[in-house]
């Protein structure tokens, strides 16, 4: 079995492109992340209110959001209100069992609708769903990450969105991102052509998403909005992989 490229399905949720690549026809998930989306890029006209999405409900998931540009408001069921900003994951965990569950909203904010005084008029957000294990009681409940573990190496920006990462080099990363199953996600922004070599966990399957630009692996070509799929023996060597792009980000 080799690398596969899975190409997105478009849709327009509120109000917004949206590629999405999880789920995928005839394709599993990628271990506990069972949805994936990317929001945009998209960029917002002075009247326009960007994205607005309303309340809906969600049951035995996680939705885990990862903020690119831009700025939205989460308000939950539970209470809770949180702008997430550039760089930073929130966790909305839906809980387990007939008796959990939660609604939420998810809406666009500018400088002058509730976002920071520099607020971009633009969005670029990845959305992951994980499914929970059902045989654990988790309750519901809501996590902000305003901070994550960041280096660099050599152009390439590296950020830690969850789980525990060893690089090449040896240097260890722990995320505080709340999990109920093993998972890790990792944030890597090539600020100029380069190649990084990001290390494998032995039996795990992957995903790499690209939100910009172009990557190359393995002798294949990934571009924007598409998404390698592979499992660490896809690889020929399965203790990491090397990604060469054109400026991209991943």
């Amino acid at each position: 079995m080799s690398i596969q490229t899975l190409e997105p399905r478009m849709a327009d949720v509120g109000g917004i492109p949206i590629a999405r690549l999880l789920p995928n026809t005839g394709k599993k998930p990628i271990g506990a992340w069972c949805f994936l989306d990317h929001a945009g890029p998209a960029d917002f006209g002075e009247d326009e209110l960007g994205m607005q999405v309303g309340r809906h409900p969600h049951t035995n998931l996680q939705t885990f959001s990862w903020m690119l540009n831009g700025e939205v408001l989460h308000k939950d069921s539970l209470g809770n209100e949180q702008v997430i900003t550039k760089n930073q994951v929130n966790v909305m965990t839906a809980g387990t069992g007939l008796s959990q569950g939660i609604s939420h909203t998810e809406q666009s904010v500018f400088p002058d609708t509730g976002g920071s005084s520099d607020a971009a008029r633009a969005i670029s957000m990845v959305q992951l769903w994980i499914a929970l294990p059902t045989d654990q009681e988790i309750e519901r409940g809501f996590h902000h990450y305003p901070e994550l573990p960041t280096w660099t190496e050599d152009s390439v920006e590296m950020i830690l969105t969850t789980g525990s990462y060893t690089n090449v080099s040896g240097q260890h990363f722990e995320a505080p991102t709340i999990q109920y199953s093993k998972l890790v996600g990792i944030d890597v922004y090539f600020t100029e052509d380069g190649e990084v070599t990001l290390t494998l966990e032995p039996s795990f399957e992957y995903g790499i998403l690209v939100s910009e630009g172009e990557i190359e692996s393995e002798g294949k070509v990934c571009k924007q909005d598409q998404l390698f799929r592979f499992h660490d023996s896809d690889v020929a060597n399965n203790e990491s992989i090397k990604l060469v792009a054109k400026k991209a980000h991943v």
